[in-house]
């Protein structure tokens, strides 16, 4: 937990996959889920997902094509 914790504040843009990457390379073998686990305990879990940038870039997508998606 206090490695996971050191990774993720020198680069708090590490997601869960790239902090059990780190994890591996320092000789620590531990799941994405429990890392994610840990990241949510200590409430270092990002506040955006993905979903909301693909809802962000579908939003200026259509905005700048300008289609019109009603029936």
């Amino acid at each position: 937990m206090d490695e996971s914790d050191r990774i993720y504040t020198k680069d708090p843009f590490f997601r869960s996959r790239k902090i059990v990457t780190d994890l591996g390379q320092r000789g620590f073998v531990v799941h994405h889920k429990k890392v994610q686990h840990l990241m949510r305990i200590m409430e270092t879990a990002p506040a955006i997902t993905f979903s909301f940038f693909l809802y962000l870039f579908f939003a200026i997508f259509v905005s700048v094509i300008g289609v019109d998606f009603t029936i």
